[in-house]
């Protein structure tokens, strides 16, 4: 794992956010160590309500901050008894958030530290997708780092990337693009999975993924969503769509804290494959689906 993480580390800016603040157990208490980092798009258009053509309770960002907090809320007090609760002292959490800039909003924090009552964030700003996929990847790969410079076990990092899918920064084919494209191999689905450096997902929100009100131009000359450009990005696999319906939001809190489950499971020395997981976390669930 670390020599396929170097390459991704060796491209990345090294102005980051104080990675140590996020602490881990005692050597005679550690695990192996799982970082999950949380991206999300807080540009203008997650704050669009298709109902009003301006702001209202049908904007995606109102979706996107409902789950990031039930989220938090699982990661921090799991229910006893399960998996998540098992590995629960094992799991560093980050978020950042971005639009015409990104901030960091959690640095490294141990699950067990959490504060699920994050503030909301507010939607703003022009969709730096392509910036902030970069940066998110360096996050990472800084944490890594400071795992493996001071002796610690990590297992394969997850990136949930959770937008509307508009990137106004590249577009396909660009040169921004192939080199995004080119970084995100390492974390896609079109990798071997034992050669990934990262899992990344991303979840892509109702009005991001509607035929009517987005469309965009894809590679091959057609015209596409928000979710189809995601795949068309890293991999079909890579992508999934949030429905608009009353229980996204539960099954949104239940998908997360599954795959959560299943990414922190190893079996001997080899990580879970990241697909068979995203397939576990999906079943039963009607309205987060794969893009194909």
């Amino acid at each position: 794992m670390a020599n396929i993480a170097q390459s991704v580390m060796d491209q990345t800016p090294d102005a980051f956010p104080d990675i140590t603040g996020g602490a881990v157990p005692a050597p005679s208490q550690r695990g192996t160590r799982f970082p999950i980092l949380f991206l999300i798009d807080t540009s203008g258009s997650t704050g669009h309500d298709p109902q009003t053509n301006g702001p209202g309770p049908g904007a995606d960002i109102h979706r996107i901050n409902a789950a990031v907090q039930g989220i938090f809320r699982n990661l921090r007090y799991p229910p006893s008894g399960t998996d998540l609760a098992a590995e629960q002292e094992n799991i560093d959490i980050s978020l950042i958030s971005y639009n015409s800039r990104y901030r960091v909003n959690v640095p490294w924090t141990m699950a067990t530290q959490l504060d699920p009552n994050i503030a909301p964030l507010q939607p703003d700003g022009v969709t730096c997708t392509g910036a902030a996929l970069t940066y998110a990847l360096g996050y990472i790969g800084h944490r890594i780092r400071y795992y493996t410079a001071n002796n610690i076990r990590y297992g394969r990092p997850t990136l949930m990337h959770f937008t509307d899918g508009q990137p106004t920064d590249m577009a396909p084919g660009d040169a921004t693009w192939k080199a995004v494209q080119a970084a995100l191999y390492r974390v896609s689905p079109l990798n071997d999975p034992e050669n990934r450096f990262a899992v990344i997902r991303h979840l892509v929100a109702a009005n991001g993924n509607n035929p009517l009100t987005a469309q965009l131009k894809l590679g091959n000359g057609s015209v596409g969503t928000g979710l189809s450009l995601l795949a068309e990005l890293s991999g079909e696999r890579s992508a999934l769509v949030l429905e608009d319906h009353p229980d996204l939001l539960n099954e949104l809190v239940e998908f997360v804290t599954t795959f959560v489950s299943g990414v922190t499971n190893i079996f001997g020395q080899h990580d879970p494959d990241p697909d068979e997981v995203t397939d576990d976390a999906l079943q039963n669930l009607d309205h987060i689906k794969r893009s194909a």
